[in-house]
């Protein structure tokens, strides 16, 4: 079968989400034997890092076409130049990939595929008039991001400072989510079936218009046949308990509140509960810490370790996973990652509004405020027995799941029916 793949970003495992879940979906389709040709239309960043890394990228794929794909000014700019865009906007505006849109439907015409898959929003515009089958899959809701930034800067430790500058901020984004909150509607009716990878997600679409949308479980590889190190045979003798957090960029949105939440609302009740000579928290992941999260150096007990090359290793001597963030954006890949590697989870309960097979007291531990979630750690440091029935049922859960032979079922179906 010849598919045509768009998408926004580079795929491939360790990296961002998006990236690893493209990565994860290509190669399933190579197992299938579908011919494929991928096309990326990303930013200036992702266009970089797809022409550095394209010989990788055609071991899963037939062929590849990229393309660079972004707003060229900012939206104060285009309204100053033009301000009947305001009332008014072109497509491109909201959508940068719309200016792709002929070369691309053109290309797809030659190509004659018997399906069009996309994943997620970016890509999507280039493809809304041609008359093939078509599944769009979304990670996030196209609004939702803007959404974080523009009501959540307590949660992120950003200071709100009243000005003209910051009014005409939080006018522009107000006024690029109620076009984006119209438009991802219109836009995923144009295809022929989809949805999101996101519980939550996946509902809010239906329950908007979107008649198909239905929760798909998010294909991701198994990174317990990656991370292996040699098999710890000796007890390790620690005088404090170890947890890890982080797993992810440390300047990221989603990890940067985590941090932030950590450093401001769980240190102090851990201390307090925990005791500060009882436990060292581990923070992982590539990137650098903002100028709010980096005040959690100050912490004896916290040890900023970065990117690491032994990550098996990290985790067989660790006692828990502190993985709690009250924003629900972008934490998907890093829950199902924690999965596969039987990670002992502690989590907040927004990190799993759109993945409810993660259950309470039977495959993680999950808390609604601070002390919830510092007793529900607490609760797992001291039980051993309780730490490790976590760590197996999240396991199992993760190879009944998200596994992506399992998880690949449902897209397979759609594709080929």
């Amino acid at each position: 079968m010849r598919i045509v793949f768009l998408t926004h970003c580079c795929p491939g495992l360790f990296s961002n989400g998006g990236a690893e879940i493209c990565w994860t979906i290509l190669n399933s389709f190579k197992k299938k034997n579908y011919k494929i040709t991928l096309i990326i239309l990303g930013t200036s960043e992702e266009y970089e890092k797809s022409k550095r890394n394209i010989n990788k990228i055609k071991e899963l794929v037939y062929d590849v076409i990229l393309y660079k794909s972004e707003r060229e000014d900012t939206l104060y700019n285009i309204f100053l130049k033009n301000p009947f865009n305001f009332f008014f906007p072109p497509k491109q505006i909201l959508m940068p990939a719309f200016k792709h849109k002929h070369e691309v439907e053109n290309l797809i015409k030659k190509l004659k595929p018997e399906c069009i898959f996309v994943y997620d929003w970016h890509a999507a515009p280039c493809v809304i008039d041609i008359d093939i089958k078509k599944i769009l899959i979304v990670g996030d809701l196209l609004h939702f991001p803007f959404t974080i930034g523009i009501f959540s800067k307590r949660i992120l430790g950003k200071k709100i400072v009243f000005s003209f500058k910051r009014f005409f901020q939080i006018l522009g984004t107000l006024w690029v989510i109620f076009h984006l909150k119209k438009f991802q509607i219109k836009l995923m009716n144009s295809f022929d079936s989809g949805g999101s990878f996101g519980f939550w997600d996946a509902k809010w679409l239906k329950n908007s218009g979107v008649k198909f949308s239905k929760y798909y479980k998010t294909p991701y590889y198994d990174t317990k046949k990656i991370h292996t190190s040699k098999k710890i045979t000796e007890k390790l003798y620690k005088k404090k308990f170890k947890i890890l957090t982080g797993l992810g960029r440390l300047h990221a949105t989603a990890t940067s509140a985590g941090l932030y939440y950590l450093y401001k609302k769980l240190i102090p009740l851990m201390n307090k509960y925990i005791g500060e000579e009882n436990y060292e928290i581990h923070i992982l992941g590539d990137g650098f810490l903002n100028e709010k999260t980096n005040k959690i150096r100050n912490y004896q007990n916290v040890f900023v370790r970065g990117y690491v090359n032994d990550l098996h290793y990290e985790i067989e001597t660790s006692d828990a996973f502190l993985l709690a963030t009250p924003i629900f954006l972008g934490y998907r890949c890093r829950l199902l990652n924690s999965a596969a590697l039987s990670q002992c989870l502690i989590l907040h309960s927004s990190d799993v509004i759109n993945q409810p097979e993660f259950i309470s007291e039977q495959n993680c531990m999950i808390g609604n405020s601070p002390k919830e979630i510092v007793l529900n750690l607490k609760k797992v440091l001291e039980n051993f027995n309780l730490r490790k029935r976590l760590k197996k049922n999240v396991r199992e859960m993760y190879l009944n799941n998200f596994e992506p032979s399992i998880a690949m079922e449902k897209i397979f179906e759609d594709i080929e029916q």
